[in-house]
Protein backbone atom coordinates (compact mmCIF):
# COMPACT_ATOMS: atom_id res chain seq x y z
CA UNK A 1 0.00 0.00 0.00
CA UNK A 2 1.39 3.42 -0.90
CA UNK A 3 2.10 6.25 1.48
CA UNK A 4 -0.63 8.25 -0.26
CA UNK A 5 -3.19 5.70 0.91
CA UNK A 6 -2.09 6.18 4.50
CA UNK A 7 -2.34 9.96 4.30
CA UNK A 8 -5.97 9.58 5.17
CA UNK A 9 -7.53 12.86 6.16
CA UNK A 10 -6.35 16.30 4.99
CA UNK A 11 -5.87 19.06 7.50
CA UNK A 12 -5.48 16.87 10.55
CA UNK A 13 -2.42 16.08 12.61
CA UNK A 14 -0.67 12.73 12.72
CA UNK A 15 -0.30 10.87 16.00
CA UNK A 16 0.91 7.46 17.01
CA UNK A 17 0.79 5.25 20.05
CA UNK A 18 3.55 2.92 21.16
CA UNK A 19 2.05 -0.29 22.46
CA UNK A 20 3.54 -2.51 25.16
CA UNK A 21 3.40 -6.24 24.54
CA UNK A 22 3.19 -6.78 28.28
CA UNK A 23 0.05 -4.69 28.69
CA UNK A 24 -2.99 -6.69 29.60
CA UNK A 25 -5.84 -6.24 27.08
CA UNK A 26 -8.69 -4.21 28.50
CA UNK A 27 -12.22 -5.48 28.97
CA UNK A 28 -13.15 -3.60 25.81
CA UNK A 29 -11.57 -6.41 23.77
CA UNK A 30 -14.35 -8.66 25.01
CA UNK A 31 -17.06 -6.22 23.98
CA UNK A 32 -19.14 -8.87 22.23
CA UNK A 33 -21.25 -8.66 25.38
CA UNK A 34 -23.53 -5.67 25.70
CA UNK A 35 -22.16 -2.80 27.75
CA UNK A 36 -23.91 0.22 29.19
CA UNK A 37 -22.35 3.67 28.92
CA UNK A 38 -23.25 6.38 31.40
CA UNK A 39 -24.08 9.70 29.84
CA UNK A 40 -21.62 12.35 31.07
CA UNK A 41 -19.12 14.93 29.87
CA UNK A 42 -15.89 13.22 30.94
CA UNK A 43 -14.82 12.68 27.33
CA UNK A 44 -13.60 15.86 25.69
CA UNK A 45 -14.03 14.51 22.18
CA UNK A 46 -16.16 11.54 21.34
CA UNK A 47 -15.69 11.32 17.60
CA UNK A 48 -13.16 11.81 14.81
CA UNK A 49 -14.72 14.84 13.17
CA UNK A 50 -15.41 18.36 14.46
CA UNK A 51 -18.69 18.89 16.27
CA UNK A 52 -21.15 21.48 15.01
CA UNK A 53 -21.29 23.57 18.19
CA UNK A 54 -24.44 25.33 16.94
CA UNK A 55 -26.38 22.08 17.20
CA UNK A 56 -28.28 21.66 20.48
CA UNK A 57 -26.75 18.91 22.67
CA UNK A 58 -28.41 15.52 22.64
CA UNK A 59 -30.65 14.62 25.54
CA UNK A 60 -28.54 12.98 28.27
CA UNK A 61 -29.44 9.37 28.89
CA UNK A 62 -27.75 6.02 29.22
CA UNK A 63 -27.14 4.08 26.01
CA UNK A 64 -26.63 0.34 25.88
CA UNK A 65 -23.94 -0.45 23.31
CA UNK A 66 -22.78 -3.66 21.65
CA UNK A 67 -19.50 -3.63 19.69
CA UNK A 68 -18.95 -6.18 16.94
CA UNK A 69 -16.60 -6.78 14.04
CA UNK A 70 -17.76 -5.54 10.65
CA UNK A 71 -17.66 -7.47 7.38
CA UNK A 72 -18.40 -6.90 3.70
CA UNK A 73 -22.15 -6.96 4.42
CA UNK A 74 -21.62 -3.83 6.53
CA UNK A 75 -20.12 -1.87 3.64
CA UNK A 76 -22.98 0.66 3.62
CA UNK A 77 -22.20 1.66 7.21
CA UNK A 78 -18.50 2.15 6.52
CA UNK A 79 -19.27 4.28 3.47
CA UNK A 80 -21.82 6.34 5.37
CA UNK A 81 -19.32 7.00 8.16
CA UNK A 82 -16.61 8.03 5.72
CA UNK A 83 -18.83 10.41 3.79
CA UNK A 84 -20.36 11.92 6.93
CA UNK A 85 -16.91 12.35 8.45
CA UNK A 86 -15.68 14.44 5.52
CA UNK A 87 -18.94 16.39 5.34
CA UNK A 88 -18.52 17.45 8.96
CA UNK A 89 -14.92 18.42 8.22
CA UNK A 90 -16.26 20.97 5.74
CA UNK A 91 -16.15 19.09 2.42
CA UNK A 92 -19.55 19.83 0.87
CA UNK A 93 -18.97 19.43 -2.90
CA UNK A 94 -21.21 16.50 -3.96
CA UNK A 95 -18.84 15.54 -6.78
CA UNK A 96 -15.90 15.31 -4.37
CA UNK A 97 -17.92 13.34 -1.82
CA UNK A 98 -19.17 10.95 -4.50
CA UNK A 99 -15.59 10.36 -5.62
CA UNK A 100 -14.57 9.66 -2.01
CA UNK A 101 -17.45 7.23 -1.60
CA UNK A 102 -16.76 5.41 -4.87
CA UNK A 103 -13.04 4.95 -4.23
CA UNK A 104 -13.74 3.98 -0.61
CA UNK A 105 -16.23 1.34 -1.73
CA UNK A 106 -13.61 -0.19 -3.99
CA UNK A 107 -11.03 -0.18 -1.22
CA UNK A 108 -13.24 -1.49 1.60
CA UNK A 109 -14.77 -4.19 -0.57
CA UNK A 110 -11.36 -5.64 -1.35
CA UNK A 111 -9.51 -4.90 1.88
CA UNK A 112 -12.20 -6.43 4.11
CA UNK A 113 -12.09 -9.65 2.10
CA UNK A 114 -8.31 -10.07 2.22
CA UNK A 115 -7.85 -8.84 5.79
CA UNK A 116 -6.04 -5.61 4.92
CA UNK A 117 -8.73 -3.64 6.74
CA UNK A 118 -10.36 -4.55 10.04
CA UNK A 119 -13.49 -2.71 11.15
CA UNK A 120 -15.77 -2.57 14.17
CA UNK A 121 -19.28 -1.19 14.63
CA UNK A 122 -21.12 -0.07 17.73
CA UNK A 123 -24.84 -0.86 17.87
CA UNK A 124 -27.49 0.38 20.27
CA UNK A 125 -30.12 -1.79 21.97
CA UNK A 126 -32.18 -1.87 18.76
CA UNK A 127 -29.18 -3.07 16.69
CA UNK A 128 -28.90 0.33 14.99
CA UNK A 129 -25.30 1.21 14.10
CA UNK A 130 -24.34 4.42 15.93
CA UNK A 131 -20.54 4.46 15.52
CA UNK A 132 -17.65 2.71 13.87
CA UNK A 133 -13.94 2.67 13.19
CA UNK A 134 -11.29 0.57 11.51
CA UNK A 135 -7.62 -0.26 11.04
CA UNK A 136 -5.60 -0.37 7.82
CA UNK A 137 -3.04 -3.19 7.97
CA UNK A 138 -0.32 -2.22 5.51
CA UNK A 139 2.81 -4.12 4.59
CA UNK A 140 5.68 -1.90 5.72
CA UNK A 141 9.46 -2.19 5.94
CA UNK A 142 10.89 -2.55 9.42
CA UNK A 143 11.43 0.50 11.60
CA UNK A 144 12.43 1.19 15.23
CA UNK A 145 9.86 0.34 17.92
CA UNK A 146 8.08 -2.17 15.65
CA UNK A 147 8.85 -5.87 15.26
CA UNK A 148 6.42 -6.60 12.43
CA UNK A 149 6.88 -5.79 8.74
CA UNK A 150 3.47 -4.13 8.88
CA UNK A 151 1.90 -0.88 9.98
CA UNK A 152 -1.42 -0.41 11.79
CA UNK A 153 -3.30 2.77 10.95
CA UNK A 154 -6.62 3.70 12.60
CA UNK A 155 -9.13 5.60 10.47
CA UNK A 156 -12.80 6.10 9.66
CA UNK A 157 -13.73 6.82 13.28
CA UNK A 158 -17.24 8.26 13.34
CA UNK A 159 -20.06 8.55 15.87
CA UNK A 160 -23.59 9.63 14.99
CA UNK A 161 -24.37 13.07 16.49
CA UNK A 162 -27.10 11.79 18.81
CA UNK A 163 -24.75 9.17 20.27
CA UNK A 164 -21.80 11.43 21.06
CA UNK A 165 -20.35 12.30 24.47
CA UNK A 166 -21.21 8.86 25.89
CA UNK A 167 -17.77 7.24 25.67
CA UNK A 168 -18.63 5.12 22.63
CA UNK A 169 -15.68 6.29 20.53
CA UNK A 170 -13.31 5.60 23.41
CA UNK A 171 -14.74 2.10 23.79
CA UNK A 172 -14.26 1.46 20.07
CA UNK A 173 -10.73 2.80 20.26
CA UNK A 174 -9.87 0.47 23.13
CA UNK A 175 -11.23 -2.50 21.21
CA UNK A 176 -9.02 -1.63 18.23
CA UNK A 177 -5.93 -1.05 20.36
CA UNK A 178 -6.47 -4.35 22.15
CA UNK A 179 -6.76 -6.12 18.79
CA UNK A 180 -3.48 -4.54 17.63
CA UNK A 181 -1.78 -5.56 20.86
CA UNK A 182 -2.93 -9.17 20.54
CA UNK A 183 -1.77 -9.25 16.90
CA UNK A 184 1.72 -8.21 18.00
CA UNK A 185 1.82 -4.58 16.91
CA UNK A 186 3.89 -2.28 19.10
CA UNK A 187 2.88 1.00 17.46
CA UNK A 188 -0.41 2.31 16.08
CA UNK A 189 -0.88 5.52 14.08
CA UNK A 190 -3.77 7.79 13.11
CA UNK A 191 -4.67 11.29 11.93
CA UNK A 192 -6.50 13.39 14.52
CA UNK A 193 -8.90 16.26 14.01
CA UNK A 194 -8.80 19.05 16.61
CA UNK A 195 -11.96 17.65 18.20
CA UNK A 196 -10.61 14.11 18.28
CA UNK A 197 -7.15 14.95 19.62
CA UNK A 198 -8.08 15.06 23.36
CA UNK A 199 -9.61 11.59 23.12
CA UNK A 200 -6.57 10.08 21.42
CA UNK A 201 -4.12 11.81 23.73
CA UNK A 202 -6.09 10.50 26.73
CA UNK A 203 -5.20 6.91 25.78
CA UNK A 204 -1.54 7.61 25.01
CA UNK A 205 -1.23 8.86 21.42
CA UNK A 206 1.57 11.37 20.80
CA UNK A 207 2.35 13.74 17.87
CA UNK A 208 4.83 12.55 15.22
CA UNK A 209 7.06 14.31 12.69
CA UNK A 210 5.06 13.19 9.65
CA UNK A 211 4.72 15.55 6.68
CA UNK A 212 2.69 15.60 3.45
CA UNK A 213 2.67 17.27 0.06
CA UNK A 214 -0.40 17.74 -2.12
CA UNK A 215 0.35 16.80 -5.75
Amino acid sequence: MSTKRLQDDPGVASLYRKESLTNKPSNAFHAQNSISHPSNDQYLADHFVPTNHNRPPAISRAMEIHIRKANVEDLKHLLHHRRAMFEEMGHRDPAVLNQVENSSQEYFNQALRIGAYKAWLAEDATARVVAGGGIVIANWPGYPDETLAKRAWILNMYTEPEARHRGIAKELLQVMLDWCRVEGFRTVSLHASPAGRPLYESVGFEPTNEMRITL
